[in-house]
């Protein structure tokens, strides 16, 4: 089952207690998760201290046009993807998500900003920028991505893409910042650490520290 947003979806839980979606089974990917219809358009959602359980997507966000408001919203025991963007341009906020192959997707005609966001223990990607239309951009800021398989941020997208990092930590990767196409990377006042064997794969296939950007154990 899903859970589909083509109006408008409003769940607001209480700090401390936050309303909680999931299925009747316990394993991950026990359902699907949040979709946000292609056919959306406008504020479609507002959620705030929720926690979705064992999803195979936390949230997939298939419309162009639609925007979502979100404080506080945890994905626990991920199967494949915390949060899958193909569409639009959207922002989201306060998103923290466990498991899976990757926390953040960004695929298909999508561009995304994730705000105060933090992936971890993820198989394969911290965030993972793969659109295939021109001139996309991911934007990273006061984010934590930490201990997740191969890459901590990694881009393949098509020509004119930009990834932007911003105050945030990308760590405990095999890689942390791994370019694998000509997007063109600015990481600035942030702290890319401890990814492969001795710091030695912190940025990798043209990604470079930028200004105010550190390698260092940040305690």
């Amino acid at each position: 089952g899903e859970l589909t947003a083509r109006g408008t979806l409003i769940i607001n839980g209480a700090g401390g207690t936050p309303v909680l979606l999931k299925s009747t089974g316990v394993v991950p990917g026990s359902w699907y998760g949040i979709v946000v219809d292609p056919a959306a358009t406008g504020n479609v959602m507002t959620l705030s201290n929720v926690s979705l359980a064992t999803p195979i997507v936390g949230i997939h966000h298939r419309s162009a046009t639609a925007t979502a408001t979100t404080t506080a919203v945890s994905m626990t025991d991920v199967s494949s993807s915390g949060m899958r963007i193909e569409a639009g341009s959207p922002t989201y906020d306060g998103i923290a998500t466990a498991g899976g192959s990757q926390g953040f997707e960004i695929s298909g005609s999508a561009s995304a900003t994730l705000t105060n966001c933090v992936a971890r223990n993820t198989t394969s990607y911290g965030a993972r920028f793969v659109s295939s239309s021109a001139s996309r951009n991911l934007t990273l800021v006061n984010c934590t991505l930490n201990a997740n398989g191969s890459f901590g941020v990694y881009s393949s997208a098509a020509s004119g893409g930009s990834v932007t990092i911003l105050n945030s930590i990308i760590t405990s990767s095999s890689n942390g910042c791994f370019r694998s196409d000509l997007a063109t990377w600015s990481v600035t006042y942030s702290d890319v650490w401890n990814n492969g064997s001795s710091n030695n794969s912190n940025f990798v296939g043209g990604a470079s520290a930028g200004t105010g950007t550190i390698s260092a154990n940040p305690q």
